[in-house]
């Protein structure tokens, strides 16, 4: 059955009928519209037919909204061509804090978060769960940048000076020697503990060209030789340091936002040694999925080169 419109004046437009059709007045600026209160409300199909009434002329078919800055529209523009548009929110500011990060966790254990003993609990499950990100490596955001001056007749040294037990490794060092205005700077090799253990001639002084790494709850650095000069050799150093502790509900975290899903991912898994032994399995394969995931974009990138050997080259 047909369906028409009222023109402006009141009259009726009907030149031809089409079953399941309507035709739309541009003059009374009609249009139809849903609100999606059940089901999807992200993923769906819209079919449609179109016979246009002119061209030249913006006319939209489809548009979806939940406010003024996300919406989606599918429109003829008036050059005749046909538009697909989505607009955004323009806003890079989504940030969890400690409870919210909790929430979501308890939610995918299928609970609540209800008493200050369940904040206490899952506060110290996210700790923990920090530190086991430290032994993975999973925290290269956390690397700065550390400089030492060298001291005459001083090999050992704290990695940080401002927080001593901060530093969890050295990714790498290398020596700057200022003579002058001239500065020059030279990689340094590191020693495993058995090699500088092993080295007789600690007491040695001239310029340091290696350096051992000593992880005690204060980790320290020793370089060979020992330095001749003060005030002439400073050392940088790539080094991998502590996250900052979850404490207050209302903090939020020091990582990067492509962290957040495996943070959550995690806590729930957790939480669920604890609380849903039941969903222990399945939280354990998402929270792996969504590390693995994260740990490949927290590496290093470099250049890869390979050249082929031409040592046999035309040989007969």
């Amino acid at each position: 059955m047909g369906v028409t419109i009222p023109g402006p004046s009141g009259e009726v437009k009907e030149s031809y009928e089409i079953s399941n059709s309507l035709r739309i007045n541009a003059g009374d600026s009609a249009y139809l519209s849903r609100t999606q209160t059940a089901g999807n409300q992200r993923t769906f199909t819209a079919s449609v037919w179109v016979k246009r009434s002119r061209l030249n002329d913006r006319q939209a078919i489809f548009s979806s909204s939940t406010d003024g800055s996300n919406e989606c529209f599918i429109w003829f523009d008036t050059d005749d061509e046909l538009f697909v548009k989505e607009n955004t929110s323009n806003s890079t500011d989504f940030e969890l804090d400690v409870v919210e990060y909790i929430e979501e966790a308890f939610e995918r254990c299928g609970l609540e978060l209800r008493t200050g003993y369940d904040l206490k609990s899952a506060t110290r499950s996210l700790n923990l769960m920090l530190a086991e990100w430290a032994n993975r490596g999973l925290n290269q955001w956390t690397v700065q940048e550390k400089t030492l001056d060298m001291v005459k007749d001083t090999a050992t040294y704290n990695i940080d000076s401002t927080n001593a037990t901060a530093p969890i490794d050295v990714l790498d060092v290398f020596i700057r020697e200022t003579v002058g205005s001239e500065a020059t700077d030279i990689p340094m090799t590191r020693l495993s503990r058995a090699e500088y253990s092993n080295i007789t001639t600690k007491s040695s002084t001239g310029k340091p060209n290696q350096f051992f790494v000593n992880k005690q709850l204060t980790p320290t650095i020793s370089v060979w030789p020992t330095p001749d000069k003060s005030s002439t050799y400073t050392i940088h150093m790539n080094v991998l340091t502590r996250m900052d502790d979850a404490d207050a509900g209302a903090n939020t975290l020091d990582l990067p936002f492509r962290f957040y899903p495996c943070l959550a991912a995690g806590l729930a898994y957790y939480l669920s040694l604890k609380r849903a032994p039941e969903r222990t399995q399945m939280l354990k394969a998402l929270y792996e999925d969504e590390f693995n995931r994260a740990l490949s974009q927290d590496e290093d990138r470099a250049s890869f080169r390979i050249s082929p050997s031409l040592r046999s080259y035309n040989n007969a």
